[in-house]
């Protein structure tokens, strides 16, 4: 990392910034974004990390929410679209996206982080693999369809301060996926 870390509210990024997230996110992942800067719905806002000459190599997106697991509601952050151009991979940017997200959760004073996934990365900044059912909105070709429960998600969890995560209760997203 050459330069520091933006933290950006979605609604302040750039378009310069915009379309540069849009070329990142299409070269790190097969799944269509249909050319948008974000899968689903926009993040609550971002952690950008630039290159010597400020052109955007990774970017985290966070998603600042509330869920029910299973009879209570609390907030979370959800981190969603990790993505790190592919010269940049094993230099440290993805750890220190991850470790600035997880001080933005800290900030803010939530109990928990979550993401979809299971790179080895996460599992060194403290998250671990839970198997809740999940329920959330089905949303195709930017649409809400229906809602679904499925406990195949590769859901982990970070906690961010002594309160264990109950694994054998339903978790509610109230909403889409991150």
């Amino acid at each position: 990392m050459t330069q520091p870390l933006d933290h950006v509210a979605e609604f302040a990024v750039t378009e310069t910034d915009r379309q540069q997230i849009i070329d990142l996110l299409a070269g790190a992942f097969r799944t269509d974004f249909g050319g948008r800067s974000y899968f689903i719905q926009p993040p609550t806002s971002r952690i950008l990390a630039r290159g010597k000459d400020g052109n955007i190599v990774g970017q985290l997106g966070l998603f600042h929410r509330h869920i029910r697991l299973g009879a209570q509601d609390i907030r979370i952050v959800g981190f969603g679209d990790v993505a790190v151009r592919d010269n940049h991979r094993g230099h440290g940017v993805g750890g220190t996206l991850v470790q600035a997200g997880l001080g933005v959760a800290q900030k803010v004073g939530v109990p928990f982080v979550l993401l979809e996934g299971d790179s080895g990365i996460y599992d060194r900044h403290g998250f671990r693999p839970m198997s809740n059912p999940i329920r959330y909105a089905v949303v195709k070709d930017g649409v809400g369809t229906t809602v679904a429960i499925a406990a195949d998600i590769p859901l982990m969890v970070c906690a961010m301060a002594d309160e264990p995560w109950p694994e054998n209760v339903q978790l509610d997203l109230f909403g889409p996926r991150f």
